[in-house]
């Protein structure tokens, strides 16, 4: 939990189901709470490994303009 915090995304690498790997990051409202997540989940053969980053950085953009678009203070 706090890594996931630290990266502003969680991984989750087949723990959930066996060649599955998922991001997801945290969507804000308006009062700066928690209103949901977006996220991606792929199969082990299109998800590599290596672009664990890269992918975490677009969800981690994805959510914070869905964000900003249900007017969550900056």
């Amino acid at each position: 939990m706090v890594r996931a915090k630290e990266k502003g995304y969680a991984f989750e690498d087949q723990e959930l189901r066996k060649g599955v790997r998922r991001i997801a990051a945290p969507i804000y409202d308006y009062k700066n709470h928690l209103a949901g997540c977006v996220g991606i989940a792929a199969t082990i053969f299109s998800f590599e490994i290596d672009d664990k980053e890269n992918l975490g950085r677009q969800v981690i953009e994805t959510a914070g303009r869905i964000s900003y678009g249900m007017g969550k203070p900056t």
